[in-house]
Order: C-alpha cells, then structure tokens, then sequence
C-alpha cells in the first residue's frame, strides 16, 4: 500500500468560523447546474414553484483565500414573494456581470449594454467579480416552535456585488480565457452560427481555475 501524505492539505477549520460580515474580495463564481431551466442550469425548489440559480463562491486571494461560500438565486417563480426576489436577484447579477467587466452602473454605451448581455447561465459559471460576503442568521429548524427554538448554523453568503462606482471596488482585472467571449462580446456571438455561440459557451466553463471547480 503506497503512503498517503497530508501535510499539504489546509488544518481543519473550526465549525462556525465564519468570514467577518462586509468583507470585501474577489471570487470566483461556479453555477452549479440543477437540471432544470434552459440549459439545465437552475435547479427548482421543493414544490416546483420556483427557480433558482445555485451558486457556490470561491475567494480569489487575501485573508480568506480559497474559502467557499454558497448562495441562491431566485431568478422565476409564481408567487409575488418568489416574482420580488427574483427581480432582487436580476439586480445582483447585473451587478456580477459589472464588477467582472469593469462597467459603471450608469454607462449605456454600447460596450456597456454588450457587456449585461449573456449567450445563458453558463456565462456566470466561471466569472470572476468583486464581492461583499454576508452572514446570513440560521433559519428555524421548526418555525412553529417559536422565535426561540432551534435554529441552523449561521452561514456566508453573498451581500453584494461590488461595482467599479464603489470605492471599495477591487478590479478583478481580465476575465479567464474565454469569458469575453461569453460576456462582452454577446452581441456579436448571437449572430453567428448556433454552433459557434455553443463554442463560446464551452471555452467560458472550460477557463475556471481548476482549484474553483
């Protein structure tokens, strides 16, 4: 039997050590597809009343690199409730796609448009943007139990989307190879060929860093 060796592998973190609430950073997005949506990239709550686009996040360097966190997006649902969050989530992805390209929330040049544009969810997957990380208070693990019960652990999640406006924002500098493709330069890729945006859709997932799959 060959010898394992773990002395490279990170020490085990405390359970509840959570990233400070505001802290500031670059990640790295990964969608973590669900099967339903177009594409298969959004996965359905219990009852099938809404979507939702399940993101994990990867810190890109400082403090707290390479510490994960996870969110979940609204993004359609029937319910008024489900329909208002899902229009808080449009306005957070807007901002992802933002921070990553470099663009003013006010700037409506072309350039500007081209870059909110997306060919679908796999543009997100891989995107590298400047980010707000939140602590998210457990939720009730029996809510008619009372305010007072048994709660889950706290978790990270993502507060907000930095943009260039901001002057906390952290340039996370160019995209990976391939991301452009994906992102700003839409407009021009939804005029070819399906099989040449398909291409660009590929390479976008393909150009994550290994340590963020």
């Amino acid at each position: 039997m060959n010898a394992m060796d773990f002395n490279n592998a990170e020490p085990q973190r405390a359970m509840g050590d959570l990233i400070p609430d505001n802290t500031v950073c670059l990640v790295v997005a990964t969608l973590r597809p669900g099967g339903e949506g177009p594409g298969g990239w959004l996965k359905a709550n219990n009852d099938r009343s809404c979507l939702m686009a399940d993101f994990e996040f990867t810190i890109d360097g400082g403090e707290f690199d390479r510490r994960k966190f996870w969110s979940l997006f609204v993004v359609d649902g029937q319910t008024d409730g489900q329909q208002k969050a899902a229009n808080i989530s449009r306005s957070k992805l807007r901002a992802m796609l933002e921070s990553a390209y470099g663009v003013q929330p006010g700037d409506t040049s072309p350039d500007a448009v081209a870059k909110r544009q997306i060919a679908g969810w796999q543009a997100f997957d891989g995107l590298k943007f400047c980010a707000k990380v939140g602590i998210e208070v457990g939720k009730l693990k029996v809510p008619a139990a009372g305010p007072n019960s048994e709660r889950y652990p706290d978790k990270n999640v993502l507060k907000a989307a930095i943009t260039p406006d901001e002057i906390i924002y952290i340039n996370p500098g160019p995209q990976a190879a391939g991301m452009k493709t994906a992102g700003a330069a839409l407009t021009s890729a939804a005029n070819a060929a399906g099989g040449a945006v398909q291409q660009a859709v590929q390479q976008a997932s393909a150009a994550k860093p290994s340590w963020a799959s």
